[in-house]
């Protein structure tokens, strides 16, 4: 399970991280420049004082007054402006017209019209602003980092390996440890973890027993008990007893690792509203600078009297677009959007769901219909075995024996089941030749010269054989059971009847999808149609198919989407993969899920309980409120602060002010979890 995951996990695609807002991580790198120029806020912020101090106190007084209060400001402008006059110059050379731009465009202006203290509180307001927003974007993702990286321990036990001469002996005395970091591990080292300590890396128990809690990772409330040859994520926590592991990954390719790595690259692909905004801002800030030229020329010309230059009066609306442009800094936007994405996979990970995008975790958001397999999915995934019937040509002895020989290597459930209940006298299996397997349907092969075939009813609709009284009678019997019939080429031969108990919490789980906006939920299913009804009476479920192949489940799957566009399906088996593939949404449920569905689903469950669904559902509409609040938000400001701009009641400063205050407000907003 553990490498089908990571696997899984680490096939997010990379091309969100070239397309993926390319604003965003401009917005980030940019963070990180102004963060290094933090250095000459100090100094630009003295000088900025002691100018506001020199024309508070008027001394002293004239030209050299003057002449003081504009060197001091000149020079607060270079200290705190510096970085900023870098990046609006990468800015133009890449032909964009950034905030960068626009706030070394107003600064100049108002250094033009000689309003000193003006142009110097702007661009140290501003220089802080980046600063403040970058402290807080690295608080935020250091959080993150630290709350997957304080899983794993610094050190590890490792054994050491004992020396040939004493290997007759090396059963009987403990092994001997060596402290090693955890990164120095390498697969097939066995380590020692004690009561109390965490699973270094991935791997699986060689020796001991032990309850395991593996919170953290999956969600679940409840220690797992573990024994030799069960596999252990790395970053769980060893209750109870002394465990001795062998480790199959190392920490890089850790589940926590693949983890951390996911909701870096998932961060950077490109929700629904994140290209929203990137086309939003391709025109939002050229409209501002046009209203801001706007602003600045025509209505002084027009006040003016269409004749001579009022130089006070042009000045002063100068002015006005100058603040404008201050206020069309689009920095509060960028960062609304991915913040938040970053923030809902992150907290999406801490219940056991892997997000393999964001585009699919706002997407979730919008679910109102599911559709689920189940076998391993509504179900334990474990069939036990009822009933065997057999007819007047065949022993039951012999069927058992037929049987377990065509199911010897298979991994499917009812394979699984029927060996664990074979009876301990079915005799020996004899050999098997030209073995073939036919997904959906079942399993053939020749022994002793005759041909074979365990599988279900639905393959004898297209390939018929006589029926034994008995069979036919045990299948109208148990109709409400999974069936496997054993047949040659002339006959039906025994019939082994199977029943999959549901999932405990299937039913709480179905209702609380339903008051999350799940309008329709629908149960497809290769079973008998008697098993499936079963099924949807017990949960409580609006339709069930039955007998559906793989590619006739993907087409149930296309039609169910077309009525509801943003369902999705969970499934778990390499019989669900195309019809994975085939939803809005597929979501590879629990930890035996097949390999090939956890590489085709947009969302993996990590754990075994179908409240999970629910939980997605939860994240994916919190993380669309909060993308839908924060842009309101700062758009609805901007709009306000623009009309007393214009109005002539806002200072540049106020507005540098009012686009710090917005960022840091939306990246608050962000770090608001939601209600599970």
């Amino acid at each position: 399970m553990q490498d089908s995951v990571r696997s899984a996990v680490g096939s997010v695609d990379g091309p969100g991280e070239a397309s993926a807002g390319h604003a965003h991580a401009d917005c980030c790198h940019e963070h990180d420049v102004a963060s290094k120029g933090s250095r000459g806020l100090l100094e630009a912020g003295v000088l900025l004082a002691s100018a506001m101090g020199v024309a508070w106190l008027s001394v002293p007084t004239g030209f050299v007054g003057d002449a003081i209060v504009g060197g001091l400001a000149i020079g607060s402008v270079l200290l705190s402006g510096w970085p900023i006059g870098r990046l609006a110059w990468r800015a133009l050379r890449r032909q964009q017209f950034d905030m960068h731009v626009l706030v070394i465009v107003a600064v100049g202006g108002a250094l033009l019209t000689l309003q000193w203290l003006e142009a110097a509180s702007t661009m140290w307001l501003f220089a802080l602003s980046l600063w403040l927003e970058a402290r807080q974007l690295e608080r935020a993702r250091s959080s993150v980092r630290t709350s997957m990286t304080s899983l794993q321990p610094d050190v590890a036990h490792r054994i050491v390996p004992h020396p040939p001469s004493s290997s007759t002996h090396s059963e009987a005395r403990a092994p001997q440890t060596e402290d090693v970091p955890c990164r120095d591990l390498q697969v097939g080292d066995q380590v020692v973890v004690r009561p109390g300590e965490r699973v270094p890396t991935d791997g699986r128990v060689v020796h001991g027993e032990s309850r395991i809690d593996q919170s953290s990772l999956t969600g679940e409330s409840a220690a797992v008990p573990k024994g030799p040859g069960d596999p252990l994520f790395g970053g769980s926590l060893n209750q109870d007893g002394i465990l001795r592991i062998e480790i199959t990954n190392t920490e890089r390719d850790s589940l926590v690792g693949q983890i951390e790595e996911t909701l870096r690259r998932s961060s950077s692909s490109p929700a629904s509203m994140q290209r929203f905004m990137d086309r939003f801002a391709r025109w939002y800030t050229p409209t501002v600078v046009a209203i801001a030229v706007v602003v600045a020329t025509i209505p002084p010309w027009v006040e003016s009297g269409f004749g001579a230059i009022d130089f006070q009066i042009w000045g002063g609306w100068f002015h006005r677009g100058l603040v404008l442009l201050v206020i069309a800094c689009p920095c509060a936007l960028l960062i609304s959007t991915p913040f938040v994405i970053f923030s809902g996979l992150h907290r999406a990970a801490r219940r056991g769901l892997i997000v393999k995008g964001g585009q699919f975790l706002e997407e979730a958001g919008k679910i109102d219909a599911l559709a689920f397999d189940k076998t391993g999915t509504l179900s334990m995934g474990t069939p036990r075995l009822r009933r065997v019937v057999c007819g007047d040509s065949l022993t039951r002895s012999a069927a058992w024996g037929i049987a377990l020989a065509l199911e010897r290597d298979s991994d499917h459930p009812l394979a699984q089941s029927l060996r664990v209940a074979a009876p301990a006298d079915h005799g020996p299996s004899p050999v098997v030749h030209q073995l073939e397997i036919d997904r959906g349907f079942g399993i053939r092969g020749e022994i002793q010269g005759t041909r074979y075939v365990l599988a279900s009813p639905r393959y004898f609709e297209t390939n018929p054989r006589e029926w034994s009284d008995a069979v036919a009678l045990g299948c109208q019997e148990e109709s409400d059971c999974s069936v496997a019939l054993l047949a040659d080429d002339r006959s039906i031969l025994a019939a082994f009847f199977f029943e999959d108990s549901l999932r405990p919490e299937g039913v709480d789980a179905l209702r609380r999808c339903r008051q999350l906006g799940v309008r329709s939920i629908s149960i497809l299913t290769g079973d008998r149609q008697g098993v499936a009804c079963r099924v949807q009476n017990e949960l409580r479920a609006d339709s069930c198919q039955s007998d559906l192949l793989p590619l006739q489940k993907r087409d149930a799957v296309e039609r169910f989407a077309r009525e509801y566009p943003h369902m999705a399906f969970v499934g778990d088996g390499v019989n669900d993969a195309v019809a994975l593939q085939a939803a809005p949404i597929g979501i590879a449920f629990g930890q035996h899920a097949s390999q090939l569905a956890l590489n085709v689903a947009d969302v993996v469950v990590l754990v075994d309980n179908l409240q999970r669904v629910g939980d997605l559902l939860v994240v994916g509409q919190w993380t669309r409120r909060r993308l839908a609040q924060n842009i309101a938000f700062v758009l609805g400001l901007k709009v306000g602060a623009a009309l007393l701009a214009v109005g002539g009641y806002a200072p540049m400063w106020l507005a540098v002010l009012a686009d710090v205050g917005a960022t840091l407000l939306v990246i608050g907003n962000g770090l608001r979890g939601p209600r599970w």
